[in-house]
């Protein structure tokens, strides 16, 4: 089986035509997206900023509501470009995709309209089969996961304990399994989680794909499982991976197109 594994848009819409070409031409049997759909603003800065003052934050800001404004517009844009694709697509959201309901609202609704894409984010799909893919499920967690916070409204944010609760439920499924995770694992950079790693070896998935830290692009075993990090589709970055022989190639958009 071929899978395009993106992440990390950032808001760049741009990058979607190019997108939409590539999967159509890479022959692609599944697409994955790790997370951050849309680009830091007004939420993360209000944020930080009621963290460094001590106080609560205020989600009634008027930047805050002309972000969220434009972020419907790349979340249509984004979700429309994998149902153009006419590939089965799995998804989860990112840090950056707050709140979450917003998010939720926006892509519940292309899945149930393009029934190709699935959002897998706390949740593990059925078992997929076709002639050129050999049975598989698909689960993920998104947003930054951490020891323990849990955050829905300006960032995304889940606690250990909210996390792995859910992973033991992926657990009874039979593999093999593929897992989305927006925040890689520590093995692989020094910015990810040792969460991360504990989830993976509760759940065994034979792959998960990982969101993108810095300049972060390339691959690594963690236990029994193939981690692989794309890059951010931000600045072009793709990867298509063999899941039977685990080549992977990391490739980018023309240049021109994809920012």
């Amino acid at each position: 089986m071929k899978i395009l594994a993106i992440s990390d848009l950032h808001g760049q819409i741009d990058a979607l035509n190019g997108l939409r070409a590539k999967i159509q031409e890479e022959h692609a049997d599944m697409v994955v997206f790790t997370g951050d759909v849309v680009k830091m603003g007004a939420l993360t800065n209000e944020w930080l900023n009621a963290r460094k003052e001590g106080r609560a934050p205020n989600r009634h800001l008027d930047a805050i509501r002309e972000q969220e404004r434009a972020n419907l517009l790349v979340y249509q844009a984004f979700f429309k470009t994998l149902a153009d694709a006419n590939r089965l697509s799995f998804v989860i959201p990112g840090n950056l995709d707050a709140p979450l309901d917003l998010f939720l609202q926006m892509a519940v609704n292309r899945e149930v309209v393009s029934r190709k894409t699935y959002i897998v984010h706390g949740r593990i799909t059925t078992k997929f089969t076709t002639p050129r893919v050999r049975d598989m499920y698909v689960c993920g967690f998104g947003g930054e996961i951490t020891e323990h916070q849990t955050e829905l409204d300006f960032i995304l944010a889940f606690s250990r304990p909210h996390i792995l609760y859910a992973a033991e439920s992926f657990v009874e499924f039979p593999g093999p399994k593929a897992m989305l995770l927006h925040t890689p694992p520590k093995l692989m950079t020094p910015q990810g989680s040792e969460v991360v790693e504990e989830i993976i070896d509760t759940v065994r998935p034979s792959h998960a794909f990982v969101g993108q830290v810095g300049d972060l692009q390339g691959e690594r075993t963690v236990g029994t499982t193939f981690v692989v990090c794309p890059g951010a589709l931000m600045n072009g970055d793709y990867a298509v991976v063999d899941n039977v022989t685990n080549r992977v190639q990391y490739k980018k958009l023309e240049a021109g197109v994809a920012v």
